[in-house]
């Protein structure tokens, strides 16, 4: 082979790497640098030094309360911490029941008022606590387990964010380091064919990014 064509077979492979880097990152958690959200300016009670490092994503739902009012945005950090390709794989799955029907209503009877304030604040409580949800299940590499674990244990009490294809899915505060490797997503607002179609999306993703 002349070197002509060496330098051609090699200028391919490196282009070939390049794609792979330059690919537009469908999954990536970040730390979400404002906990007020915000609008499509800058937060008014947001310094410019505070949102130096920050910048501003759609939101696409941030939990399940549907029926109360939220920002169209969320300021998340420029950086991702996590991406696709610390991931194995995602798996489309559903949640355990937290509860039996009988020791949903012993919770009834025994905390009314514990049970009304929870029930203002998540759609379907009923169906959440004593049934199946949809539920995306996403398993890390080895690299990736350990970044998760850092992340978490480093960052506890503060709100993580999972971004999709560029938009906020949801955010939720990281109450314990993670450290097996699994985080799992559930709740009223993931749907049998979101959950699906995230599902392929995702690990389709991950596998060209091998």
């Amino acid at each position: 082979m002349t070197a002509r064509r060496w330098f051609v077979l090699l200028g391919a492979i490196l282009s070939l790497g390049a794609d792979k880097e330059t690919q537009p990152h469908v999954f990536q958690l970040r730390l979400v640098c404002y906990e007020g959200y915000g609008t499509n300016t800058q937060p008014a009670t947001a310094t410019a030094m505070e949102l130096h490092n920050c910048e501003s994503l759609e939101l696409t739902r941030v939990d399940g309360a549907s029926h109360m009012r939220r920002p169209n945005v969320c300021w998340v950090s420029r950086e991702a911490q996590i991406d696709e390709r610390d991931l194995s794989e995602v798996r489309a799955e559903l949640s355990k029941p937290q509860m039996t029907q009988a020791q949903l209503e012993s919770l009834k009877q025994q905390h009314p008022d514990l049970y009304s304030n929870v029930q203002k604040q998540t759609v379907n409580l009923d169906k959440v606590l004593t049934g199946s949800e949809p539920q995306l299940s996403f398993l890390f590499s080895q690299q990736g387990t350990g970044k998760l674990a850092r992340l978490t244990n480093d960052n506890t009490r503060k709100i993580l964010a999972i971004v999709i294809d560029g938009k906020v899915l949801i955010t939720a505060k990281i109450d314990r380091p993670i450290t097996n490797g699994v985080l799992q997503l559930n709740g009223p607002y993931l749907s049998m064919e979101m959950r699906d179609r995230l599902a392929s999306e995702l690990n389709q993703a991950i596998q060209s990014r091998k």
